[in-house]
């Protein structure tokens, strides 16, 4: 996803979290995939009962700007 393919991350991310579905990192790099290629039905889905608190954490973790601002649209757009 930080490499310009959403679409790409939000498949290979979703196949991960079929063998780990409990991973929170993946499940929030999944829904800001999902968003950001318009998906935004699943990503919101994958965002169900997420706690607030673990999407800025999940943030904070980025230290590249660029990176943090990507995966903030995304989830944004997972939000709706």
């Amino acid at each position: 996803m930080l490499l310009g393919s959403p679409a790409e991350a939000a498949a290979r991310i979703g196949e991960a979290l079929r063998h780990v579905p409990d991973q929170r990192p993946f499940r929030l790099a999944h829904a800001a995939a999902l968003g950001l290629v318009g998906r935004t039905a699943e990503a919101r889905a994958a965002l169900a009962g997420m706690p607030a608190e673990a999407q800025a954490n999940a943030l904070a973790q980025f230290r590249d700007p660029a990176h943090r601002a990507l995966m903030a649209e995304g989830l944004a757009k997972a939000a709706g």
